[in-house]
């Protein structure tokens, strides 16, 4: 994606990560990289399952011939990260980097020849929320290389579920991953059945939890057993597993038709549940240091050029 600063159809974000990247170095980059966000709802020891949501992340980059991996931020222009050839690891490095860098990592250790890099990142929620960003930008980082340095399969090197959705799915469908590696495209139109998944930042990431719950080996496999024939409510059921956070137990209360809390609070529900069970969970949260924030989705393409 080049000359986006000039493309009014292009989202502005999208538009405004090029402009960045012109200002702090002082040239346009040679791609500009967008991924829809992944989440992902269930995972048990041997699959795990995630869809594309709206929320991603955009990466600018330019490829460097002196092995050097450079990243800034869109979001905090005043932090920076130099990385040397034989220093790339995420080991100290901000929140913010640390996906771009894993996934840079993850390229040259699968064999990719891949070089430097000077990257721009942005990320459409800001780091303060508890909800997961890192698919994302993990996802426009491997977006960004493929481009930089003309690859092919390089969505193998994505790190789980939520990361494969955000590459590779399309509008309307989770993705399956088995520990074996085999992946699987299944039906989740949650649209076209009235439904949503309403994900809730909880104000104190504390509040819901940051413990991934304990699930059993084949939960996954019969969510994915649901989605296949089209039982969203079914689906829907297995999504609370363990036991339920507070939060998640009213919102069943509320008729949600399941929830889950791993590590924020996803909710599927119909839409005309949507008040209610938002009133109902809004009740069952602590007091944090901000009302909670409530987003909406239904799977994403991970296509968003």
């Amino acid at each position: 994606m080049t000359g986006v600063m000039s493309r009014v159809d292009a989202p502005a974000e999208v538009r405004m990560v090029p402009y960045t990247f012109l200002r702090m170095f002082g040239s346009q980059p040679q791609v500009v990289s967008a991924a829809p966000g992944g989440l992902r709802l269930l995972a048990d020891p041997v699959a795990d399952l995630a869809v594309a949501v709206p929320w991603g992340a955009v990466v600018a980059g330019t490829a460097r011939d002196d092995g050097v991996l450079e990243l800034r931020s869109r979001n905090r222009p005043a932090e920076g990260v130099r990385l040397g050839p034989d220093e790339w690891t995420a080991g100290t490095a901000p929140n913010w980097a640390r996906p771009a860098i894993r996934a840079a990592v993850r390229l040259r250790n699968a064999g990719f020849r891949i070089g430097g890099a000077t990257l721009v990142v942005h990320t459409g929620l800001p780091e303060s929320l508890s909800i997961p960003t890192a698919a994302g930008t993990a996802a426009a980082t491997i977006r960004a290389f493929t481009e930089l340095y003309h690859l092919s399969g390089t969505t193998r090197v994505a790190a789980d579920a939520a990361e494969l959705a955000a590459l590779t799915a399309r509008a309307g469908e989770a993705i399956l991953r088995r520990a074996d590696a085999t992946v699987e495209h299944l039906p989740c139109d949650l649209a076209a059945a009235g439904l949503r998944l309403l994900v809730v930042e909880p104000g104190d990431p504390a509040a819901v939890t940051t413990r991934r719950p304990v699930v059993a080996a084949g939960t996954v496999a019969r969510a994915a057993d649901a989605l296949r024939a089209g039982d969203l409510a079914g689906f829907g059921r297995l999504l609370t597993t363990g036991e339920p956070h507070p939060a998640v137990t009213a919102a069943n209360a509320a008729g949600a038709l399941g929830a889950a809390a791993r590590p924020v609070l996803c909710v599927l529900l119909h839409v005309a549940d949507l008040t209610r069970v938002r009133v109902a969970v809004r009740a069952a949260l602590p007091n944090g240091t901000y009302r909670p924030r409530f987003l909406t989705a239904t799977p994403a393409a991970a296509e968003t050029r």
